[in-house]
């Protein structure tokens, strides 16, 4: 029992460390694709990587918004939120890649 909790003081002294190790580097980020909700984006012909350079926040400067990439600098879970509006007859559609390969589509079509 003794080995026990001393396995579980080490791990948690191990976590409290790795915390605050990862406390100065925290990554968040937000940005839009417009200045104001007037403008539109498109219509494109072909998929390419949109930059949003209009920044509010990019704690750990993560997002280029030059290249519009996320490199994510820490393990971890990362979450993104995007939103797709078109208007008809033109369809719509954004996807998030990760290293290359699509893991999320939305895609908007009113005829």
């Amino acid at each position: 029992m003794k080995k026990k909790n001393y396995e579980i003081s080490n791990l948690t002294l191990s976590q409290v460390e790795l915390r605050k190790e990862n406390r100065d580097r925290e990554i968040a980020f937000s940005a839009g694709l417009t200045q104001s909700n007037k403008e539109y984006i498109g219509p494109f012909t072909s998929e390419f990587t949109l930059t949003y350079r209009n920044v509010f926040t990019n704690i750990g400067n993560a997002y280029n918004p030059i290249t519009g990439v996320f490199t994510a600098p820490l393990k971890g879970a990362y979450m993104f939120t995007f939103s797709v509006c078109g208007h008809a007859p033109t369809a719509a559609g954004a996807s998030i890649y990760k290293n290359g390969q699509r893991v999320v589509i939305a895609y908007q079509y009113q005829p």
